[in-house]
């Protein structure tokens, strides 16, 4: 397989203006490696990749990979969803963050056109994906609550959601926006790319099955998530993360979950989301996923010292809301233990480059 990327000659830039995009078309025009991060985009002699996690579990780390691990599911999604030159690619995201930077070089690679739409809000963003034409859509969770508060993009075709749980409401609020757009879901990570991928047979608050190419294995009925592939990473330049381990060619970066008897995978959250409230274990993700239910919009839940019951827990969501009225429904769907001790109710959650909530943002928010 090609060890290098490629701009492809039917390739086009359509935000030339935005930031690293120039040296990342030169970087791929001349064959060079990429490093990419909050300073921009640089070009290296190596043919390898470096770029940053999302910095959603704590400080973003540098992730170094050979460009065949991206490259070898290029080839997979353009059989997928048939992506090539008809197709105008849009990023929401940074380019110093890897979902955005792997939806700009599959672009490129394939000879699509490309929008990097980072840097704007959700209406401008909408505005700038219509006049430019957009088909494939590559965003958070988190970024598609904004895009769906602009004008309707019936041009749009696919939507391929990473970073975090694509809520039912969202789902349709994309549906009403996007009448004619294929929805797919996908759970990975910067470390091993994709993993799973939802279609129309995925049960609700499952992720999806392996992708193509990928092998899962899970330590008992439900224990922490080991990912074998192509398109695994190579290691961290750097300090890396402890929740990441790797053995015999598989890795770890410390999701828990468990797979049904129809090879759906099932996330429970990550090793350090877990709080003990009250003698018992509670997800943190899995009481964001009740907030978001109710609000229809993406939500944060973190933990807070209690001398009685060990932490409390604090959700935080976006208006219109009444926290009382938040509070009710989620002893509706959670155990006593998950059920925030207080609802604060804010204009917008405060994201990271990448496109995920900001959890040290939110945790300082809730103390304040």
């Amino acid at each position: 397989m090609d060890e290098r990327f490629r701009l492809h000659p039917e390739s086009r830039l359509l935000t030339p203006d935005a930031p690293g995009a120039a040296a990342l078309v030169r970087a791929l025009r001349e064959g060079r490696g990429i490093v990419a991060g909050e300073g921009g985009v640089e070009a290296r002699e190596a043919p390898f990749l470096w770029c940053r996690t999302s910095g959603s579990g704590g400080a973003p780390k540098v992730v170094h990979r050979r460009p065949a691990s991206w490259i070898a599911s290029f080839e997979v999604n353009a059989q997928l969803f048939g992506l090539g030159p008809a197709d105008v690619v849009a990023a929401l995201g940074a380019l110093g963050h890897s979902l955005t930077l792997y939806a700009a070089i599959e672009a490129l690679h394939l000879g699509c056109g490309l929008a990097l739409l980072g840097g704007r809000h959700g209406r401008a963003q909408a505005r700038a994906a219509a006049e430019l034409g957009v088909t494939v859509i590559y965003a958070t969770p988190s970024q598609l609550s904004l895009l769906v508060d602009g004008d309707p993009l019936p041009g749009v075709r696919l939507v391929l959601c990473g970073g975090g749980r694509l809520s039912p409401e969202l789902r349709a609020r994309l549906v009403e926006r996007m009448p004619a757009a294929e929805l797919r879901a996908f759970y990975g990570a910067s470390e091993t790319s994709f993993v799973t991928l939802t279609d129309d047979g995925t049960p609700e608050g499952a992720v999806g099955r392996p992708y193509p190419g990928v092998e899962l294995s899970i330590d008992g009925g439900t224990g922490e998530v080991w990912v074998r592939s192509p398109y695994l990473f190579d290691g961290y330049e750097g300090a890396g993360s402890a929740l990441t381990r790797s053995r015999d060619g598989w890795v770890t970066v410390g999701e828990v979950g468990r797979l049904d008897a129809d090879g759906h995978l099932w996330l429970s959250g990550r090793r350090d989301r877990v709080v003990r409230v009250a003698e018992r274990d509670v997800f943190l993700e899995d009481v964001e996923a009740a907030l978001a239910g109710l609000t229809g919009r993406p939500a944060a839940a973190v933990a807070l010292p209690d001398a009685a019951r060990g932490a409390v827990i604090v959700g935080v969501v976006t208006g219109p809301a009444e926290s009382d009225a938040i509070r009710e429904g989620c002893r509706a769907v959670l155990p006593p233990q998950a059920v925030p001790r207080r609802v604060r109710v804010v204009d917008a959650l405060p994201l990271l480059p990448a496109g995920k909530t900001d959890l040290a943002a939110i945790q300082r928010l809730v103390t304040e």
